[in-house]
């Protein structure tokens, strides 16, 4: 995997645009895995909001026993919030963190927060491998986006 640099904007929350560069952060393992990344301002300073997602696109059967199987608290505790988002075709995590004004401390955070997400998807990749049959009624009924 090749390093990978996520530019944070910000985005305005009337709106929803877009606005700015924050920043950058570099990540040497687990940015594919980044699906989308913004700031939004709090009276605390910015958050930043991540989407993480999978490395592959998953069948019907996959999609439901990935979101059963993931333990969203294996992201750690540097976190603010977390939590599934299934508005999308392949499963999705909404997660968002406190900014750090030290860039190093937060690709840091970020490093480590993609490489808990790899580490669980693998985990889960393990875990559901033999279960098609569990959730064969996801393969009838395909899911759809919210």
């Amino acid at each position: 995997m090749e390093p990978f640099r996520i530019i944070v904007m910000e985005k305005d929350l009337e709106s929803g645009m877009l606005t700015n560069e924050i920043t950058s952060y570099k990540i040497d393992k687990g940015g594919e895995l980044i699906g989308a990344v913004h700031a939004e301002k709090t009276a605390d300073g910015y958050v930043i909001d991540i989407k993480l997602t999978t490395d592959r696109d998953l069948e019907d059967w996959e999609y439901s026993a990935v979101f059963d199987y993931y333990d969203i608290e294996a992201l750690g505790e540097d976190i603010v919030s977390a939590e599934e988002d299934t508005s999308f075709f392949n499963p999705v995590w909404a997660v968002r963190l406190k900014m750090d004004d030290d860039d190093e401390k937060m690709e840091a955070i970020i490093q480590s927060l993609t490489e808990r997400h790899m580490a669980e998807l693998e985990s889960v990749y393990e875990e559901i491998k033999d279960k098609r049959e569990d959730y064969r009624e996801f393969d009838e009924t395909p899911h759809v986006l919210d």
